[in-house]
């Protein structure tokens, strides 16, 4: 049996960005997760910090006034569709970059 001939159309898949799950499920949470508590919502965060810092075991009762403004903060900024797409983008371009040089860079989610 002879098949014909099929035209077959290169599609170069570097324009076209593939996240894996792993990428989408857990690192650019990661990320997103880092950027609120870093950026956005820095002072809530560390008002937050503080509070379990200082009172340790009565943490749940002492800080939760302190935990539902940075819970707020925090939501709103993890349900916005805008900075997901930024921060997924900021991923792949530190992803290509790795793939161009072989260089890594820092990674964020290590202690100092």
């Amino acid at each position: 049996m002879h098949l014909p001939n099929l035209i077959h159309i290169k599609f170069d898949y570097s324009m076209a960005p593939k996240l894996r799950k792993v990428e989408k499920e857990i690192l650019i949470p990661r990320y997103l997760e880092l950027k609120i508590n870093t950026e956005l919502c820095h002072n809530e965060f560390a008002d937050f910090m503080k509070c379990a810092k200082e009172k340790n075991f009565r943490l749940v009762t002492d800080c939760k006034d302190i935990y539902k403004v940075f819970g707020a903060c925090s939501n709103r900024w993890f349900n916005d569709d805008e900075l997901k797409k930024q921060v997924e983008q900021e991923y792949l371009e530190k992803k290509k970059r790795f793939k161009e040089t072989g260089e890594r860079t820092k990674s964020p989610f290590t202690r100092l």
